[in-house]
């Protein structure tokens, strides 16, 4: 018998005046309701409820009884909101768009049984740094300067032909009448990136727009194959999208990343294994996706 549903249902009739209205308050059949309470009577020796046509009310011990039958529903209401909060809930990291299947198959994968929860979302910096601060992520991987950064790799330029001299920035003029553009990346879209390479080109006469931030990336890679165009990227980047790579002349441009924490503290534990499996992840996309 359940005791505790069968008190709900005389709180519920001495709050609406019937069995049915108790019933369908609570979600019940009225059949179920009044049996409830027929089996607790049955259970007490006693009447606790008297049914009539106009409808039903409490026994003169079933109002006796009330307070402690209120306390008794109040106290399992609230167990059962404790019991849904502690519910595992998803553990949200925030990670790159640019992330393939593969590598956040592996980040998983490393998470194993300590953290089940983990739900990856892909979106851009601004967005996971947002989302972050707004409690949205426990943990997100954002840009950082090479000096702050975890984890760093180089940053060259890629393009569809096989040159792999070091490109250097008078290469970049006007060509055929079209100035050839660098295409860079939402991630590398940062000052330590973008503002680098800015100064650079503008100190060599380039124009501000040969600069641009990809917005369709397919698009962009049919810009760079038709016109010749270059994609600032890793080797692996390069070599994932079926273009040769180079470095840079002269310059050393670096892609740093850090793991950032929602400001709700993190076990040490699990904070070290978050920034183990975020590690796999940013070296194995940078190397083309291998795992």
């Amino acid at each position: 018998m359940d005791i505790v549903q069968a008190w709900r249902v005389v709180v519920a009739v001495e709050d609406y005046g019937s069995i049915t209205a108790a019933a369908d308050v609570l979600g019940l059949a009225q059949p179920i309701a009044s049996r409830r309470v027929s089996m607790l009577e049955e259970s007490l020796g006693i009447r606790v409820m008297e049914r009539g046509g106009r409808g039903s009310q409490l026994t003169v011990i079933g109002r006796m009884l009330l307070p402690e039958a209120q306390r008794l529903v109040d106290a399992a209401s609230a167990i059962e909101s404790t019991a849904r909060q502690a519910l595992p809930r998803p553990f949200r990291i925030g990670i790159p768009r640019s992330w393939s299947d593969p590598v956040c198959a592996r980040m998983l994968v490393d998470y194993g049984s300590v953290l089940p929860t983990a739900e990856l979302r892909r979106d851009s910096p601004p967005a996971r740094r947002k989302a972050l601060g707004e409690g949205w992520l426990d943990a997100a991987i954002l840009p950082a300067p090479p000096d702050e950064a975890t984890w760093t790799v180089p940053l060259g330029v890629a393009r569809a032909d096989g040159h792999a001299a070091p490109l250097h920035f008078d290469q970049l003029r006007s060509r055929r009448g079209r100035r050839l553009k660098v295409w860079v990346s939402e991630e590398d879209d940062v000052a330590h990136v973008r503002g680098r390479l800015e100064q650079r080109m503008q100190a060599n006469g380039l124009a501000a727009d040969q600069l641009a931030v990809i917005k369709d990336r397919p698009l962009t890679l049919a810009e760079i194959i038709r016109f010749g165009d270059y994609l600032l990227c890793t080797p692996g980047e390069a070599q994932e999208s079926g273009l040769f790579w180079r470095p840079w002349a002269a310059i050393e441009v670096v892609r740093g990343a850090r793991t950032h924490h929602a400001p709700e503290p993190t076990h040490e534990t699990l904070a070290g294994l978050i920034d183990g499996g975020m590690a796999t992840a940013f070296l194995a996309h940078e190397d083309g996706g291998r795992l």
